[in-house]
Parts: structure tokens; sequence; C-alpha cells
């Protein structure tokens, strides 16, 4: 068919060929660069660099064929796992554990994103917003006494730790726990 075509031709069929692969291009870099444009364009990127990589794995027992990965087309490797000895169904268990730790982490970091740009398009900070749930237990705050020696009110017991040198001396002179209760 080439001997057919005069070099004219050719060349015109070259060059819009040429033409139509550079607008392609051309089309494809306006919308990447329009995707970067967006306020929260550097966020996104931002989480898809710290990202981990995700690949295939998904284990059906008895299946060992390859079925293509619904998310992104990329083929997954199908594991016989009743053929898998004790050893190499540990080390599955403990890749399987990784990967949720993984995917864990990849949608809380996804999910917070997105509310921290929700949150920002309605002009509030994420952490006003959510502070009042966190509230910390008063770490100086002591436990109420329990028990009370009755010759001297100001001594008392939580109930936790080592036994005190009053309440153990008064239990060893043959009283019982329950005349030490507070009131």
């Amino acid at each position: 068919m080439l001997d057919e075509l005069g070099s004219d031709e050719y060349l015109r069929m070259s060059d819009r060929v040429q033409e139509s692969a550079l607008e392609s291009l051309r089309q494809s870099f306006d919308e990447r660069l329009r995707s970067l444009r967006t306020p929260d364009a550097s966020d996104c990127l931002r989480m898809l660099i710290n990202e981990p990589t995700r690949l295939g794995g998904t284990v059906y027992p008895g299946q060992s064929h390859f079925a293509p990965q619904p998310s992104y087309g990329a083929e997954r490797t199908m594991i016989d796992i009743a053929a898998l000895t004790i050893v190499e169904l540990q080390a599955l268990i403990g890749d399987a554990k990784a990967r949720i730790a993984d995917l864990d982490r990849t949608q809380r970091a996804d999910l917070r994103y997105r509310l921290e740009s929700q949150a920002r398009a309605a002009g509030f900070d994420i952490s006003d917003l959510f502070s009042k749930l966190r509230s910390k237990p008063d770490a100086t705050k002591t436990p109420s006494a329990k028990y009370q020696n009755p010759g001297n009110p100001s001594e008392s017991w939580g109930g936790r730790g080592k036994r005190p040198a009053w309440l153990r001396d008064a239990l060893a002179a043959g009283k019982s726990l329950v005349d030490f209760e507070a009131r």
C-alpha cells in the first residue's frame, strides 16, 4: 500500500497523525495542569506520595488463578491456601496483617484529608471542630479514699497499692477491713 502512496500524501498523513497525537498529549497535559491549580492540589499530591504502594494479593481458598483487581485493573495473585505449609500460612498471615495496617493508615489519612478539606471549604479549622471530643482525663485527680483510719481521719487509703502501716497493724491485731471503710 505504501508503494501506491506518493511521498507528498505520505508526509501529509504522517503530519496528521503527529498533530493528532500532539493534540491528545496537549489535552492530557492541560487536564493535569488544571487539576494542579485547584486549592487542595498540594494536599492531594502529599497524600498520594505518602500513600503506600497498592499491590494485589487477595486470597480465595481453593483457587489458584489470576483475576483483575477491580480498583486498579492490575492482576492479583490468587493463592490456594489449602496447598500452603504452616510456615507459608504464618507468613501470609503476617503479610495480611501488615496490609491491613497499611490500609487502615491510608484510609484514616484519606478520611482526615477529606474532612479537613470540607472544614476549610466551610471556613472552619478541623481542630476547633473536634477538640471538645477528646477530653483528657485529669491525671492529677487522686482516687477517693475507700478506707480511713478511725483514730486519725487524715490517714486514708484508696484500696490500691501497698496497704499503709496503720491498716496493716490494725488487721494484724484482728480487726476486719470492713471496720475501716470510709463513710
